[in-house]
Order: C-alpha cells, then sequence, then structure tokens
C-alpha cells in the first residue's frame, strides 16, 4: 500500500494517496495510542494520512465505517506506560497498551461493534482472532510484551466508534480510545518487519483489514 502522511496544516492538492492493500487491526476509540501511529483522514474527497503526534483538539479522522469524520475534543495528552504489548495477525501489526480493547469476531465469526467484541489487548494470546479492517477475521501470529518507560499519545473522540490506524507499515486495528505514541528508540521503536506496506486500524471500536 502506498500512502502519503501529512501535517495538520496539509494541503489537500499536493497530498493526495492511493491505497491498493490494508491489513489493519480494529481498535477502539479514546484509548492511548503510539506517537507514530497513522490515522486516515479525508479532506474535500481526497484522502490523507496523518500522525498521531500530529493531531489536536479539531482535528478530524475517518472512523473505521470510511464514512464517518470523528473529531479530537480535546488536546491529545502524552503519557507515560511502563509496558506495550505487539500484535501480528500475518502482515498486520499494532502496538498498543496492554488495557486497548482490540475488536474480536463474535460467536458466529463476524465483525462486531458491541462491548463483548472487544478485548484487553494484553489478554491475547497466539492462535486469538482478531478482526481485520476487511471485517474478517484472522489469528494472531505473535503475540509479545515489551517492558519499559514509553510515551503514547490518549486521544479522545466524540463519538465511540472503531477507528482506522495504521502502523508503518503492516499494522494493526484496535479499538480508538486514545492512540498511544511511542518515544523514538528503545522498546517505542517499532520494528519495521519485511511486507508489502499494509496498515493496521484502531478504532473507537476498531478492526483489522488484509
Amino acid at each position: 500500500m502506498g500512502f502519503t502522511v501529512v501535517d495538520e496544516d496539509y494541503e489537500p492538492s499536493i497530498t493526495s494517496c492511493t491505497s491498493t492493500s490494508t491489513s489493519w487491526i480494529v481498535v477502539s476509540d479514546s484509548y492511548c495510542f503510539m506517537l507514530d501511529d497513522i490515522f486516515k483522514t479525508r479532506n474535500h474527497g481526497v484522502d490523507l494520512f496523518i500522525k498521531g503526534s500530529a493531531l489536536m483538539k479539531g482535528s478530524q479522522v475517518l472512523a473505521v465505517d470510511d464514512e464517518t469524520m470523528l473529531t479530537v475534543v480535546q488536546k491529545p495528552e502524552v503519557r507515560e506506560a511502563t509496558e506495550v504489548v505487539d500484535l501480528r495477525a500475518g502482515h498486520a501489526m499494532l502496538r498498543v497498551t496492554l488495557d486497548h480493547p482490540v475488536c474480536v469476531p463474535d460467536g458466529h465469526g463476524e465483525f462486531c461493534m458491541t462491548d463483548a467484541c472487544y478485548i484487553p489487548a494484553g489478554a491475547l494470546k497466539e492462535g486469538d482472532l482478531v478482526v481485520l479492517e476487511s471485517g474478517e477475521p484472522a489469528p494472531l501470529t505473535e503475540v509479545c510484551r515489551k517492558q519499559g518507560v514509553c510515551d503514547v499519545l490518549k486521544i479522545v473522540f466524540d463519538q465511540n466508534m472503531p477507528i482506522a490506524v495504521f502502523s508503518e507499515p503492516p499494522s494493526i486495528l484496535s479499538k480508538g480510545f486514545k492512540k498511544k505514541p511511542v518515544r523514538r528508540g528503545g522498546m517505542c521503536s517499532r520494528s519495521r518487519p519485511a511486507g508489502d506496506g499494509q496498515n493496521s486500524i484502531p478504532n473507537t471500536a476498531g478492526r483489522l483489514s488484509d
């Protein structure tokens, strides 16, 4: 997948984006996100991508339905986390705090947005199914906890809906509370595994896409 990351004061005429494939894990909103997590937004019909660290009060990002615009209702707050977990489902990868809700399929193996379909990332294990942005379930192929001080970003949105959040380049969707930012270097420096540059999405209720 190819995409252009822009700053909050982007110029729509020169930041268009084309997407050929995605691997997003759906998450809930209003939780902590990594500082380098990428959110999808839209301006005058043009899809753009912006890092969580560039969001501010009044910024808007797209929910996982690719239609609803969610507004950041207060200034994003940088917080300190002492442990995060890396989730991988094929090419999709997501790093979140242990309490960040990740979308899982219902009893019929389908995507749903009820509270019962969200599990804290720290409770997931290899083999568990998570939901991709496409709505399809995918098994976790790797679950790795990492301890150490790390900066994360708490973002509060005006609606409790799943959010499309990307990790560069492979990503997983997680529930969109606040996306957590991570410090450069050390635990917070996300590794870049070989892949096709697919994304992952967190939501105020989120999911993964392949």
